[in-house]
């Protein structure tokens, strides 16, 4: 199976993958499970502890469960996320995207006037790694400029594979969307 599905039929490109069928590294999955299982125990006693009041640190407790709780819920969504099936949809007139899987977001389709860019951006790494990707969707609409990731478990070939797709189905196909790319 190929890793990348790609549908091209009457000037529309639809890529779509499935983080499930993907190669993942497995360990980081687990270091995450693991952390879960810590974080959400330590969260509800700093919780019980900063409501009751019983130890003489109350505020040490009442901010990590503020924390706590982004973590705990944050945690189980990163995991949800590498179970979803992903897609990107371009045609002449707009530019649509979502995914499949528990706790996704809704799809979304925007003319693309309200598509700024499609960026493939790089953030240094160390030595060993190099740069990491992110594919990215900026948009300029009525509710103001905003960002959306696409991809986020996707590896960094693959990342660019995407990216590479989509800038080559828009020029031939002339489409006037702005793609970037930083190294």
């Amino acid at each position: 199976m190929e890793a990348i599905g790609r549908d091209c039929e009457n000037g529309r490109l639809r890529l779509r993958w499935d983080h499930r069928r993907l190669r993942q590294d497995r360990v980081l999955g687990w270091l995450l499970l693991g952390a879960w299982c810590l974080w959400a125990p330590a969260t509800l006693y700093a919780t019980y502890a900063a409501l009751t009041g019983q130890n003489t640190e109350r505020w040490f407790y009442v901010v990590w469960s503020i924390g706590g709780w982004l973590g705990t819920l944050l945690l189980p969504y990163l995991l949800a996320q590498r179970s979803w099936r992903e897609w990107v949809e371009l045609d002449a007139r707009t530019l649509a995207w979502g995914a499949k899987g528990w706790l996704a977001p809704a799809d979304r389709r925007l003319p693309l006037e309200q598509v700024e860019k499609f960026v493939l951006a790089a953030s240094p790494g160390d030595e060993s790694s190099g740069p990491t990707r992110w594919l990215r969707i900026h948009t300029c609409g009525a509710a103001g400029r905003r960002q959306y990731f696409l991809g986020y478990w996707l590896n960094q070939d693959l990342k660019q594979r995407v990216f590479d797709q989509l800038a080559e189905f828009v020029r031939r196909e002339g489409i006037p969307l702005r793609l970037e790319q930083s190294e």
